[in-house]
């Protein structure tokens, strides 16, 4: 089962699901008897974030098993029982934004400080979009990060470990031309990957 809405993604699969959460985006794993979810929350101003969430969808989709369901963050509200359950559930959430001012923007820090479920012992990851590569969405993925480790979150970034392409701490890409989108698939199928091999 795949949606799309302004906000958020959703998968199912073999045995687990995966959520992602962003000021415009956010995917969940949530673990299940036989299921695989993973739910991709975002806010996109431009369209580049919700852009991003949609190929990080592509790659956690190659998984087998996996598929996934866009779920915005500024509708939280609206299915705030529903989302809460899923969140419960997940076994790992991804975190996106623009970069603003070379953070996260303020609706995905406002979730992230308010937010109604317990994310310890989730893998946890972050990506970003921006109109400059230099530094700004780096510090922005490394601000989500640093929250995701006091929530108790254990963070995947896949590093360098991987190999070609390096992943460092988390996808970027930059300006109208979404210089950088390639990264994103990659990161969505390692994440996927990793949520399986942890929590199968």
């Amino acid at each position: 089962m795949r949606g799309i809405s302004r906000t958020g993604l959703f998968m199912k699969g073999r045995g687990f699901s995966a959520a992602v959460l962003s000021f415009m985006n956010a995917l969940y794993f949530m673990k299940e008897r036989n299921r695989n979810e993973n739910i991709h929350r975002y806010h996109s101003s431009t369209g580049r974030t919700e852009a991003a969430a949609k190929e990080i969808v592509k790659g956690i989709e190659a998984v087998a098993g996996m598929k996934a369901v866009l779920i915005p963050v500024s509708s939280f509200n609206e299915k705030k029982d529903e989302y809460i359950k899923e969140l419960q559930e997940s076994a790992g959430v991804l975190f996106g934004t623009p970069d603003y001012y070379a953070a996260e923007s303020w609706q995905l820090k406002q979730w992230l400080d308010t937010c109604p479920v317990s994310l310890g012992g989730k893998l946890g990851g972050a990506f970003a979009t921006s109109n400059v590569p230099q530094g700004g969405p780096v510090m922005a993925i490394e601000s989500i990060l640093t929250q995701l480790l006091v929530k108790g979150m254990l963070v995947y970034s896949g590093g360098t470990s991987l190999g070609k392409p390096n992943i460092h701490l988390g996808p970027v890409c930059t300006g109208p031309e979404m210089t950088g989108m390639d990264l994103f698939p990659v990161f969505g199928q390692r994440f996927a990957s990793k949520a399986d091999e942890l929590f199968k």
